[in-house]
């Protein structure tokens, strides 16, 4: 998880900067680590093994069926915000464009005094 938090953060990085490479392999790197962790080893290791095993190693725990459900419903959502890393992979390979912006967050200009005293009025 600290591999793909850090590879979010160098590609916003290089497209703030306009490093169009160093984004497009950090971009690489955060899909792979985000498969890799996320959709592979957390499911099939920590998911399950707090579904079938953790009874025959801490005993039954109160708070267990709750504390898994939390655990599938984080998967639920890390399969969901894999479907906007799909769609932005298919728009990179159909289009050939780089990994230019980022969808989910707001427009960050910052607006010229022009447009600041329009609103002011």
């Amino acid at each position: 998880a600290v591999v793909s938090t850090q590879s979010t953060g160098g590609a916003k990085m290089g497209i703030y900067l306009n490093f169009t490479m160093v984004s497009n392999i950090m971009f690489a790197g955060f899909t792979i680590s985000w498969v890799l962790l996320r959709l592979m080893f957390l499911p099939y290791k920590v998911v399950t093994s707090s579904i079938f095993e953790s009874t025959s190693v801490i005993g039954l725990w109160p708070a267990n069926p709750l504390y898994c459900s939390f655990l599938i419903t984080l998967q639920i959502l890390h399969i969901y915000w894999f479907t906007f890393i799909l769609k932005l992979l298919i728009k990179i390979a159909t289009t050939g464009d780089d990994v230019e912006e980022d969808t989910r967050s707001e427009d960050e200009e910052i607006p010229s005094s022009s447009e600041e005293d329009k609103k002011g009025k």
